[in-house]
């Protein structure tokens, strides 16, 4: 299953959510703003609405959607509940977009990347993205294979968790072979690809593969 999960931070890649075609749509909190702005249509509600303009509540309540409430003192934010529910619908080897991940917020924006993870943990695809940056964390061993894309033209890859070990790039400018990456060390920023598919193959760890567009 496609889940889509819409939460409060800037909001940016409509179309990309457009393109998804999710199975279910989760809106976290003042994501419910977010959705209603950009005419994305929710399937389920949840949060301690703490920060959602009580209009955009009121109107998304007048719709009668499945929600879950929670109060605003919690262990966990709306993001994680909301991940949570989405990784239980998605199941083994379904596929999670987040928008409205990233924003102002630091604190909030590493967290959510941070809770990628638990589906990678699981086996379950889970990309976050705005306008700028589409964001997925690999965990060895891996291969995977990347399409050149001009709109989103910089690749970076940099360790998550500790080190990422076994790392080899084909089809970079900066082709890499077998190498261990450190955390804290800047080698895998801003790479490109210079043939139409690049390859990724990661043989044990966490590696955190960013497309940029700018």
């Amino acid at each position: 299953m496609k889940v889509l999960i819409i939460t409060g931070g800037t909001m940016g890649a409509v179309q990309a959510a457009k393109d998804f075609a999710p199975d279910l749509t989760i809106a976290a909190d003042k994501g419910i703003e977010n959705a209603l702005a950009a005419r994305i249509p929710i399937d389920r509600i949840l949060g301690d609405f703490d920060s959602i303009d009580p209009e955009a509540l009121r109107e998304v309540r007048n719709q009668h959607l499945p929600e879950t409430e929670f109060p605003p003192e919690k262990d966990y934010t709306d993001t994680e509940l909301a991940l949570a529910m989405a990784m239980d619908e998605a199941g083994p080897e379904g596929e999670i977009l987040i928008l409205g991940a990233s924003g102002s917020r630091l604190d909030h924006t590493m967290a959510n990347v941070f809770l990628l993870k638990q589906p990678v943990d699981r086996g379950i695809t889970c990309t976050l993205q705005d306008d700028h940056d589409r964001i997925l964390l690999l965990k060895g061993p891996t291969r995977i294979t990347i399409p050149y894309d001009p709109e989103w033209p910089y690749v970076s890859l940099l360790p998550l968790f500790g080190k990422a070990e076994g790392v080899s790039l084909q089809g970079f400018y900066y082709p890499l072979d077998t190498i261990t990456l450190e955390p804290g060390v800047s080698l895998g920023v801003s790479n490109q690809l210079t043939e139409e598919k690049g390859t990724i193959h990661v043989a044990s760890g966490y590696l955190l593969l960013i497309r940029t567009r700018d």
